[in-house]
């Protein structure tokens, strides 16, 4: 996903609660290049822009 993405790509993966999701998701959220999360329990939501701090918010 990271070699299509640019500074202002908003992902959103949804069915990210199975065992092989989890570890997907939480790669993805962990990554340098990701700068905001929003997990809504079966849905995440990344942001890749470098203007923002990295966050992370459960809702």
């Amino acid at each position: 996903l990271f070699r299509f993405s640019h500074g202002k790509t908003v992902w959103v993966i949804h069915g990210i609660t199975g065992k092989t999701a989890k570890l997907f998701w939480k790669n993805i959220v962990n990554h340098e290049k990701v700068t905001v999360t929003f997990d809504r329990k079966q849905t995440g939501i990344a942001v890749l822009d470098p203007s923002y701090h990295k966050s992370n918010y459960f809702i």
